[in-house]
């Protein structure tokens, strides 16, 4: 019986080493298994990395060399283009002086021979022109003077009108103080009247009214007061009617003052404007004055010049040839 515990226990210890081996045996196979792919795997990446940058290489310089050559043949061909269009440009602009000094020395002959007719014209026309602009100027002058004389009358006009209606308005204004005046004293003449009868009636009492004052009198009294009473109605209503005419008479006034000042303004400007105009002409008049005195100054200098030219070529004369001298001997 011990002898067989101990030959299972023996048997058991061999089966766990056994396995013991056997996994580490197995587990050393998959690492060696697995370090191989990886190191294939590797390899494998490493030779595709290598074939893809060399056909990359041999892309760019491919293209590259393309690159170069088409650039050459690009400049190669510039080249030539500036040369033919450098030469044509030089063949035009040689063309072109010599055409332009052609005209330029027409062009001056033509000036030469035009401007001696054309100081002349202008001279005629200057003095034309001169002429024409002062008569321009007197007539400017004639109606400038007629407006002014038409602005001054009419400014008085205005003014004379101005003075009566504010004299009418003065006189209005009186005439309604005084008015004002002779009623207020008749409506305290009519109040202070009023206020003696009341007295005297609440005096005497209204049962001997007949006896101090007679009702006749009464009477005459209330027909007295509703007569004033008519008349201060009467004057009331005139006063409206007038301070209505006095309103519209001012305005009318202000109208005709706005009136004035924006003719006057008008005026002013337009006078302002034909002043301008006036100086405008007088200072182009001083300038054409001023250039045919120099055109006249230029023509005398060049008139002196050909008579001094003449008066030389006058006086080269040819002398007569001089007396041979005859020697006598003795």
């Amino acid at each position: 019986m011990p002898f067989i515990v101990v030959v299972v226990v023996v048997v058991v210890v061999v089966v766990v080493v056994v396995v013991v081996v056997v996994v580490h045996v197995v587990v050393i196979v998959v690492v060696v298994v697995v370090v191989v792919v990886v190191v294939v795997v590797v390899v494998v990446v490493v030779v595709v990395v290598v074939v893809v940058v060399v056909v990359v290489v041999v892309v760019v310089v491919v293209v590259v060399v393309v690159v170069v050559v088409v650039v050459v043949v690009v400049v190669v061909v510039v080249v030539h283009v500036v040369v033919i269009v450098v030469v044509v440009v030089v063949v035009v602009v040689v063309v072109v002086v010599v055409v332009v000094v052609v005209v330029v020395v027409v062009v001056v002959v033509v000036v030469v021979v035009v401007v001696v007719v054309v100081v002349v014209v202008v001279e005629v026309e200057i003095v034309v022109v001169l002429e024409e602009e002062e008569e321009e100027e007197e007539e400017e002058e004639e109606e400038e003077i007629g407006e002014l004389a038409v602005c001054i009358n009419m400014a008085m006009q205005a003014a004379t009108y101005q003075r009566n209606m504010e004299s009418n308005i003065l006189f209005m204004q009186t005439e309604h103080a005084k008015t004002l005046k002779g009623l207020h004293e008749e409506i305290q003449s009519l109040q202070k009247k009023c206020s003696d009868l009341t007295f005297q009636l609440n005096m005497q009492g209204l049962g001997d009214v007949s006896s101090g004052m007679p009702s006749s009198r009464l009477d005459d009294y209330e027909k007295q007061v509703k007569d004033k009473e008519k008349e201060h109605l009467e004057m009331c209503r005139d006063l409206e009617r007038k301070d209505k005419l006095i309103k519209a008479l001012e305005t009318e006034v202000k109208k005709l003052k706005i009136n004035h000042q924006k003719e006057l303004r008008k005026r002013t400007e337009n006078l302002d404007q034909m002043r301008a105009d006036l100086e405008s002409k007088s200072n182009q008049v001083a300038y054409l004055t001023t250039e045919l005195h120099k055109l006249k100054k230029l023509q005398l200098e060049n008139t002196t010049k050909q008579t001094a030219y003449l008066d030389y070529r006058h006086g080269l004369v040819p002398a007569p040839p001089k007396e041979p001298v005859s020697v006598q001997y003795s």
